[in-house]
This record gives C-alpha cells, sequence and structure tokens, in this order.
C-alpha cells in the first residue's frame, strides 16, 4: 500500500480540507490530485466510500492511514477504527477498478442545509 503525505486538520484527527478531493474543481485539477494514488472501495457504517492511504507530513515514523477522499475522515487500515469519529467504523475496503472515474463524477459537495 502506497500512501502519500497529507496535513493535519488544527481541528483533530483528520487531514486537512487542502488534502481531499477537490470536488468544485475543474477535472484537471480533479485528475492531478488523483495521481500517484491508490484508490480503494470501502465499507463505512455500512456506505460506500472511496479510500486512499495517507499519512501525516509531520510524522517521521510515516504511520499508514486510510482517508476517505473527500471528508478528510481517518480509519486504521486494521481493525477500522476510526480517529475522527466514534460514530463511524471501517468494516473492510477493497482495491477495484473504475474509482478514479466516480471520483471524477462528483460535481461538488453540499453540506446538510445548502441550498
Amino acid at each position: 500500500m502506497e500512501a502519500l503525505s497529507v496535513g493535519k486538520s488544527m481541528d483533530g484527527m483528520m487531514a486537512k480540507a487542502n488534502s481531499c478531493f477537490p470536488t468544485t474543481s475543474k477535472p484537471i485539477a480533479k485528475k492531478a490530485w488523483m495521481e500517484g494514488r491508490e484508490l480503494y472501495l470501502g465499507d463505512v457504517s455500512g456506505a460506500e466510500r472511496v479510500l486512499t492511504p495517507v499519512y501525516f507530513d509531520i510524522d517521521m515514523h510515516k504511520t499508514v492511514y486510510l482517508m476517505d477522499c473527500i471528508t478528510g475522515t481517518l480509519f486504521k487500515p486494521k481493525g477500522g477504527k476510526c480517529l475522527t469519529s466514534d460514530q463511524l467504523h471501517l468494516n473492510h475496503f477493497t482495491k477495484q477498478d473504475g474509482l478514479d472515474i466516480k471520483l471524477l463524477k462528483i460535481k461538488g459537495f453540499r453540506f446538510m442545509g445548502d441550498e
């Protein structure tokens, strides 16, 4: 599993927003973000999520986590413990073809309450 470096959020155990997949960017920026990344399909508490292996840029041990590409939520690959929330759990994950296309189809990420 080849992990890439991400910045750690000041808000908790998650990746900085600029380390996540750019959902509102042009296709060229989205493709650039995916370059060199391994993508996995994960079952997170019953929902499908696209994950990528990462480590914190400040971690000299380069501990690998699986990051939800959209939210920056982090999971331990072994055991599936979520480091960001006690409400989520990574049940399993698999390498799958076509996940890059799935990410490219995302037009934007809306939050609850957005009109």
